[in-house]
């Protein structure tokens, strides 16, 4: 049992352990706890695989699985502590410009290639391989910017065509309402949403005196000054989530975005099976995206995503302490600051070392200190045209030069011995360092 536990808790976190990995663990186990092995295992050092399939029959809770690749980033970034602080304004926001229920929006925006990744099909069981045709090798992808509000509603999607110039006839079959935009990269930048912007405008009604709340992430387009400006103009508050946490903080992410992709893949397929030889342009899109969308941005999906995430109905407490458990590998304790006015932010500075020369050889400088000599050659020029010092690590050294050397420091003074030379020298690096 407390081996399965432990499988368990490393799933959690994402670092579960392979099958093989699984066979070492137990054998070391065993040998911790004292356990009798058999000699095949102590030759292998391992665990057979006879007793791991036993020992999933004896655990059904546990199984092989096939797990989905997830960044260390994201991993790390959900955590009880920055969710928290992301409740923390958005009731904060949501108190101090009274945002009322049915006035809270999201929006996002999400790529359509015109390649999709097949559905699955019907075929013959022992069949090696099994093909199904698409458009072609590569697609190219249009993005769509989506609309939604916590009261259930939509606003019309805008779409970004990979092209210079917009054509009419790439978005006159598309959602009824729809904003068409062209740009020669297809994906969204801060011109772009920021006519996106101004087309949820014409359907939402807000003002200074009516505010709304949007909520979307930290991509740079929405961070735009034009974008903000414009926002403030027309009562727009925005909100950004956390980075990397979109997955479980937003409402299309969470309930709307999935459908709508699984509905697109059916109807890309269903397009391909009744024009046989064809291939799915950027003009097709918008026309193959109807169906799906209007089949996906329901209320039901809306409601679902606002109200797993926490937002609308407000539910700080709505994710599990398990979900939290990935970013256990990277946690560190923070010390904690007074809120006292009258304490110092900052902890008192160590006394500095005195590094005045020893006037004698009882006074030893410490062993591990490193003196930086400015050489007395001449300065450096880089590639840049920028002269500077030549600044190198040196060894202490405490014993005179002798009286028929004479050294001079880097202003030119003579310096009576070796000691005061290094002295001044290192006191000139240090202030040109620091």
């Amino acid at each position: 049992m407390e081996l399965a536990n432990y499988l368990k808790t490393c799933c959690l976190m994402s670092h579960g352990l392979t099958p093989r990995e699984s066979w070492c663990l137990a054998f070391k186990f065993d040998i911790a706890n004292g356990l009798t092995v058999p000699t095949n295992w102590i030759e292998k050092e391992k665990a057979s695989e006879d007793w791991f399939a036993y020992f999933l029959k004896r655990n059904p809770s546990l199984s092989i699985r096939a797990p989905e690749a997830t960044s260390q980033v994201r991993a790390s970034a959900f955590n009880a502590l920055v969710v928290d602080k992301f409740f923390d304004n958005l009731i904060e926001v949501m108190t101090k410009y009274r945002i009322r229920p049915g006035r809270i929006w999201n929006t996002d925006e999400t790529g359509i290639p015109t390649v999709l990744s097949p559905p699955n099909v019907v075929a013959t069981k022992e069949l090696k391989q099994v093909q199904q045709t698409v458009s072609a090798e590569r697609g190219v992808t249009t993005t769509i910017v989506g609309f939604i509000c916590d009261a259930g509603t939509h606003c019309p999607p805008v779409y970004v065509f990979p092209r210079k110039n917009f054509l009419s006839s790439m978005s006159s079959h598309g959602s009824p309402g729809c904003l068409g935009i062209a740009h020669p990269s297809g994906w969204i930048n801060a011109d772009t949403f920021l006519m996106a912007l101004q087309h949820f405008k014409k359907f939402v009604d807000c003002s200074v005196d009516n505010p709304i709340l949007l909520l979307l992430d930290n991509h740079s387009s929405h961070m735009d000054y034009k974008v903000i400006c414009f926002a403030k103009e027309s009562g727009i508050h925005m909100l950004t989530f956390p980075p990397h946490c979109s997955h479980r903080l937003q409402p299309l992410d969470i309930a709307v975005f999935g459908p709508f992709k699984s509905a697109l893949r059916n109807r890309f397929q269903d397009w391909l099976n009744l024009n046989p030889g064809k291939r799915i342009s950027i003009h097709d899109v918008a026309e193959l995206t109807r169906d799906p969308y209007l089949l996906s941005f329901t209320p039901e999906n809306i409601i679902s995503g606002f109200k797993n995430s926490g937002i609308s109905p407000f539910n700080r407490g709505i994710f599990p302490a398990s979900l939290y458990t990935p970013s256990f590998a990277t946690d560190r304790p923070i010390e904690s600051l007074s809120t006292d006015p009258s304490e110092p932010l900052f902890p008192p500075a160590a006394p500095e070392t005195d590094l005045s020369v020893p006037h004698s050889p009882e006074e030893a400088l410490p062993n591990d200190l490193i003196v930086f000599q400015v050489l007395s050659t001449p300065a450096r020029t880089g590639s840049n045209g920028v002269s500077s010092p030549i600044v190198l690590p040196c060894e202490w050294k405490a014993e005179d030069t002798g009286p028929d050397e004479d050294t001079y420091d880097h202003t030119g003074e003579k310096c009576e011995d070796r000691r005061g030379y290094q002295q001044k020298n290192t006191q000139a690096s240090r202030s040109s360092i620091g």
